[in-house]
């Protein structure tokens, strides 16, 4: 036998969902491993004589644990700590609603001169802080327009500060420049840049203002010399349907990462000054098979991926049909319908996912607000945790169709920020799940797709069992309040 201990960089972290982990450094993600070989680990916080077999081989192998000699121990930091609460590996914080844009199809304001809310440096300094002594190790900024916030770089300082990795920014681009650049290339890794753009000819009027598709360019452009990583983030409606094909080789052209092509929702502000041109679910399925057809038609430098649908990567030759979420949901009852990552907005409440924000804020429902108590109180107990923590066998009681329907074991019942805001209650039916399998559409991605790689493949199943329910949309976010209550 022979004495072993924890190597310098390791340390020992577990969550309700995932007790058994280890992470490289401190804020490093976690990696879950077996119950065995967490015990052995543990074992190795003080330096522990330990049988030379195939389990300890194998931890010296991964690099975990080192030889040690008599009362030698780990650093105080490396030592087990157990998180009361589900994991949570990241937060999407919106610093402001501010925006220097108008756009049609947004749910923060009525308009660009209403007040809006804005986290303070103070607010976002303790969030952050607050967020990393809960294990969180990502942070994505977003807004409104995050680059408007007055102590923009302030914030950055903080993350690095808090040992967090921030991971992307949510911007229409108009404030990129060299100087922010030139500060967001210290960061290692590098900040991915999530800039909005429409489709080419189309991306003024979405935006309300004159020369945003201009600007918008000039962003990626420089954000692609500067050697960072670029995703694009698509609206797709009936009003830009036209120039799809246009925007995809044009966006090639520029050496972009990765597009995500939204179908635009029915927020109350766009159905004012659109006429409602929102694409039904058939009608968004079928557009996304007539792009993608386009897509792989060509050799591509970037990979797409349709919202709440389907992710094809051409340079890879593979695709994921997005509604098959599970193996096998109904063998797992306890798996979260949406899991592992915080949502919190500039009005300092927590949300389960941005999409619903726009709604809740609207009927003056308030979950958690980080203003009036600790992020580690509102992730062990509190309204927003009933809603977070909701499970697939959660959401396979909540209603009737989900309960008998074939699909439920692939798709878990879909998703919840849908299924409110469409039938008022989180644990309804997601009718856009329940279209996808209803109409085949599985079958008609692999049909366009022959020799890519199928990384959710599905058997086919019958799907009589959806053809007679009613999927027409007719009235948005009438809540049933009564699930939002403590």
């Amino acid at each position: 036998m022979n004495r072993y201990i924890l190597q310098e960089n390791i340390a020992l972290r577990g969550w309700l969902n995932r007790p058994y982990n280890y992470t490289k450094g401190k804020h490093s993600a976690p990696v879950q491993i077996s119950k065995e070989q967490f015990a052995k680990l543990s074992d190795c916080e003080e330096a522990a004589l330990l049988p030379d077999d195939e389990l300890t081989a194998e931890l010296l192998g991964m690099e975990l644990i080192r030889t040690a000699s008599e009362g030698e121990k780990a650093a105080d930091w490396q030592k087990y700590h157990f998180y009361p609460h589900i994991y949570f590996h990241s937060i999407e914080l919106e610093i402001t609603e501010r925006c220097n844009y108008n756009c049609r199809h947004c749910f923060n304001a009525g308009s660009i001169g209403v007040p809006r809310n804005e986290l303070s440096a103070e607010d976002a300094k303790r969030i952050l802080s607050e967020a990393s002594e809960e294990g969180v190790t990502n942070v994505v900024l977003t807004g409104g327009e995050p680059l408007l916030h007055p102590d923009f770089f302030e914030i950055i300082d903080e993350i690095q500060k808090c040992g967090m990795t921030l991971l992307a920014i949510n911007t229409n681009g108009y404030f990129i420049n060299e100087k922010l650049l030139d500060r967001l290339s210290l960061l290692e890794p590098r900040p991915v840049m999530k800039i909005s753009f429409d489709g080419l000819g189309f991306h003024d009027w979405m935006r309300g203002v004159l020369g945003a598709e201009e600007k918008t360019v000039r962003a990626i452009k420089l954000c692609k010399e500067r050697g960072f990583i670029v995703m694009i983030q698509m609206n797709l409606n009936k009003r830009n349907l036209d120039v799809m094909n246009s925007s995809v080789d044009f966006l090639n052209e520029l050496g972009i990462n990765r597009v995500r092509i939204i179908r635009t929702t029915e927020a109350p502000r766009w159905i004012e000054q659109a006429g409602n041109d929102c694409l039904s679910w058939e009608e968004y399925y079928d557009a996304a098979l007539e792009i993608t057809k386009y897509y792989v038609s060509k050799p591509r430098n970037f990979s797409i991926d349709f919202w709440e649908y389907l992710f094809v990567n051409e340079r890879k030759k593979s695709f994921r049909a997005e509604k098959i979420q599970f193996r096998d949901a109904e063998a797992h009852p306890w798996i979260f319908s949406c899991q592992g990552r915080i949502d919190l907005c500039a009005n300092g409440e927590l949300y389960p996912c941005m999409q619903m924000s726009g709604g809740l804020k609207e009927a003056g429902v308030c979950l958690a607000d980080t203003k009036k108590e600790a992020l580690e109180k509102l992730l062990t107990d509190s309204l927003y945790l009933k809603f977070v923590s909701n499970t697939v066998g959660d959401k396979k009681k909540g209603n009737e169709r989900c309960a008998n329907c074939p699909f439920f074991k692939y798709c878990g019942g879909g998703c919840p920020a849908l299924s409110l805001i469409l039938h008022g209650s989180y644990n309804a039916p997601d009718d856009s799940s329940c279209i996808f399998f209803r109409d085949g559409y599985y079958k008609k991605i692999r049909e366009i797709l022959p020799g890519y790689t199928d990384k959710a493949p599905m058997p086919d199943i019958d799907s009589s069992y959806l053809k007679d329910f009613d999927y027409d949309i007719k009235e948005l976010i009438k809540l049933d309040f009564s699930q939002f209550k403590g």
